[in-house]
């Protein structure tokens, strides 16, 4: 497992992951191109957020997490660790919230 340093990794990293973990549970192809058009971005920019780890602003965030079927919070949660309290949750948002203006 590679080890992730920053929010942004994380991020990538979940994306990645989650966006897989869809095309294992549905049975379909689940593209970047595919996850682009299900959210409302272009391809380049959804491929941005998978391979830089850009955080997008907060309705695309919230699409992406209905389009995944995973919380908005399990998207900047390291796999590697536990899962956070609600506390812990909440503070990561608030968390991102500042560093992002969303």
């Amino acid at each position: 497992m590679e080890v992730l340093e920053t929010i942004n990794e994380v991020f990538a990293f979940n994306l990645r992951r989650y966006r897989k973990k869809k095309e294992q549970e549905t049975k379909i192809k689940q593209t970047q191109a595919r996850a682009a058009e299900a959210v409302g971005v272009s391809h380049r920019q959804y491929q941005r957020y998978e391979s830089e780890g850009i955080i997008p602003e907060r309705s695309i965030l919230s699409s992406l997490s209905r389009y995944l079927s995973v919380p908005e919070t399990a998207l900047f949660l390291d796999p590697d660790l536990a899962k956070p309290s609600p506390a812990q949750a909440l503070e990561l948002i608030t968390q991102i919230v500042k560093r992002h203006s969303i």
